[in-house]
């Protein structure tokens, strides 16, 4: 079931993201990706966890759908995390 919904995703970020995990890791499976991801991520050395909320304007997005939000959250983190860049 999971497969053919998959197979029914018309959103071209989330189709491009499982794509190039596959390439990456070697799968073929879609949804491998995501037991890749869990297994390689468990050695970061900090996790930051952004809720895009009511006030900033964020409730109705997914972040595909709200990019200059996740993009400032991102390139925020950058610039706190590699000073000096």
């Amino acid at each position: 079931m999971l497969a053919f919904l998959a197979s029914h995703n018309n959103d071209p970020g989330s189709k491009w993201a499982t794509a190039n995990g596959q390439w990456v890791f070697g799968i073929s499976d879609p949804f491998a990706v995501l037991d890749a991801l869990r297994e390689h991520l468990t050695q970061a050395r900090s996790v930051k966890a952004i809720v895009f909320d009511h006030a900033s304007t964020g409730a109705l997005h997914c972040q595909t759908g709200a990019p200059s939000l996740w993009q400032g959250a991102l390139f925020d983190w950058l610039a706190q995390t590699f000073p000096g860049g």
